[in-house]
């Protein structure tokens, strides 16, 4: 017979190893010097402060910093210590050492329940295997070969817009149009077609949804509702046994998305092979392609690519859901962010308009669009002040110290000139608060101002961002691989887009906020669904003869 007292000790057990575990973490961690928030709960600790906040920049990050200076910890979960730092050394040092410090494996497993095990998911030798054969698809002349996709999908929205609007009652500003869906639907088609050479036409989907399109439906509402149980599941193993509705359908729109890529594979690898040299051999150095598939494909088969090196059509296969979800929806938000940026303000709208105008053809190439400067800094801006991914994550794979542009002093009174982190710590990488700080872009940082690339800051310089002093695309060995896809992309439908129409706010600005899932997403305040959506009254723009 077991005693009363063997069951309580049983029972008490598990929570005197934790205070222990507790009490000697405290104290052995070397983040416990840093000055941060206190945690809100004891399971989770600061982590649904961050999660329920409707403003990810705005209410948490430059909340901490204004109290805490820039660089502090805050608590995850079971009060662990995660790093949090503005300091572009660091930053740096982090991005720049990509093989010791990766995604969290509890980030790692939530991008493969949604994107699969693609290159956002590799990491160390699998991730620079992967991007070693895929950067060729990504170069410059590349991107230049898939702009007219991009200018065709965005006249075909052009044209829907139209007839939407002469459909509707107009008011004096124009007739009320909820963009973000319809840009969502534009830009899954453009990634069909640039992607894979896939005609998903989700902009006719009302007409003849195709399956491709309902599955990718499925996971990008998954995307936007990441609820509770789904995070849970991430980070405590045992949960994953409870199943669950969600879960269900995205594993059956994946293996829908994956049969579906397996023909396109086969095509792409067919097509290849159609056009190899005389010699029997594949040039890697002279890829041409219609489609990023078709491309990845030929580099992966280059005569001069060893066996071993090569990706196994799995691997291949990986990156079709990362490339439907990671090549249009972080676009989307992008280009929707601008035009409510641009709304807000008419002699913005009017100047980029005008210089559009000053290109004599409705078709443009990429250079054409490179060569308008304010349509430059206006994406730039929108980049900056409305990054689509407003913060990631790293853990550090050993012990280490991160080296510092100024030395700090700790709560302990010590100065100190690096942080000392431990193997396992986590790394917050604020990509919003980066691209806003007033230390770095000056006291207007907060402001939506695409004049300020005529003359920026040299403090900006020091951001380890792939692109244009800015961390949206992140930097170092993992920087997005297809940021030239996203910026060439944007122009091309703001040049369509802006030519094409006059925006004007449908509510006030205050109503509008943002809500953070894997993308800041805008939302309307109050509003009980929280969906991300973005309503502006639009008109058709009549040029003065």
């Amino acid at each position: 017979m077991i005693s009363t007292g063997g069951v309580l000790l049983s029972a008490l057990a598990p929570a005197v190893a934790l205070g222990l575990w507790t009490f000697y973490y405290h104290f052995t961690c070397p983040l416990h010097h840093l000055p941060g928030p206190k945690a809100t709960n004891w399971l989770w600790g600061n982590i649904l402060d961050i999660w329920k906040a409707d403003n990810v920049d705005a209410i948490v990050q430059r909340t901490w910093v204004k109290e805490h200076g820039k660089i502090l910890r805050y608590k995850g979960w079971f009060g662990t210590n995660r790093l949090f730092t503005l300091d572009t050394r660091a930053l740096n040092h982090v991005l720049t050492h990509a093989n010791d410090y990766g995604k969290p494996p509890q980030l790692r497993r939530a991008l493969a329940q949604i994107l699969g095990e693609g290159l956002l998911y590799a990491e160390g030798a699998q991730h620079r295997q992967q991007r070693r054969i895929m950067n060729p698809a990504f170069g410059p002349a590349q991107i230049r070969g898939l702009t007219d996709i991009f200018v065709a999908k965005a006249i075909r929205l052009r044209n829907l817009w139209s007839s939407e609007i002469a459909n509707s009652v107009v008011s004096t500003d124009g007739a009320p149009l909820e963009i973000m869906s319809w840009l969502n639907r534009m830009t899954l088609d453009v990634i069909g077609l640039a992607g894979f050479n896939y005609d998903i036409d989700a902009l006719g989907a009302n007409e003849k949804p195709n399956e491709l399109n309902v599955a990718f439906g499925i996971v990008f509402k998954a995307i936007q509702k990441l609820d509770m149980l789904f995070t849970l599941q991430v980070w405590i193993p045992p949960l994953r046994l409870i199943p669950s509705d969600r879960g269900r359908k995205i594993q059956a729109a994946q293996d829908t998305m994956k049969r579906i890529a397996r023909g396109l594979l086969t095509e792409a690898k067919a097509a290849v092979l159609a056009n190899a040299t005389e010699k029997g051999g594949i040039d890697k150095n002279s890829i041409q392609g219609r489609d990023l598939l078709s491309l990845l494909v030929k580099a992966n088969m280059a005569s001069d690519i060893p066996e071993n090196q090569r990706l196994s059509d799995e691997d291949v296969l990986a990156q079709v859901p990362t490339f439907l979800v990671a090549g249009h929806e972080t676009t989307s938000t992008g280009i929707t962010w601008a035009l409510h940026a641009l709304s807000l303000a008419p002699e913005m709208q009017t100047k980029l308009r005008e210089e559009l105008f000053s290109v004599d053809t409705e078709t443009p190439s990429m250079d054409e669009l490179s060569a308008l400067p304010y349509l430059d800094a206006v994406v730039k801006e929108t980049l900056r002040v409305h990054a689509p991914i407003g913060d990631t994550m790293r853990v550090a794979m050993k012990d280490d110290v991160l080296p510092l542009e100024k030395p700090f002093t700790g709560t302990d009174g010590v100065v100190r000139d690096g942080i000392r982190i431990n193997k396992g710590t986590v790394i917050f990488i604020p990509i919003l608060a980066m691209n806003r700080s007033e230390e770095l872009w000056g006291p207007d940082a907060q402001e939506f101002k695409p004049q300020r690339w005529d003359n920026l800051p040299e403090a900006v310089s020091n951001v380890p961002g792939v692109y244009s002093h800015l961390l949206s695309f992140i930097g170092g060995p993992k920087a997005c691989i297809a940021y030239r896809f996203s910026v060439i992309e944007m122009k091309a439908m703001l040049f369509t887009l802006v030519r094409a129409f006059e925006y004007v706010p449908a509510m006030p600005a205050s109503r509008i906020g943002k809500k953070s899932t894997l993308l800041q997403h805008p939302i309307i305040i109050g509003d009980p669904t929280n969906k991300p959506q973005l309503t502006l009254l639009v008109k058709p723009y009549r040029k003065a003869d």
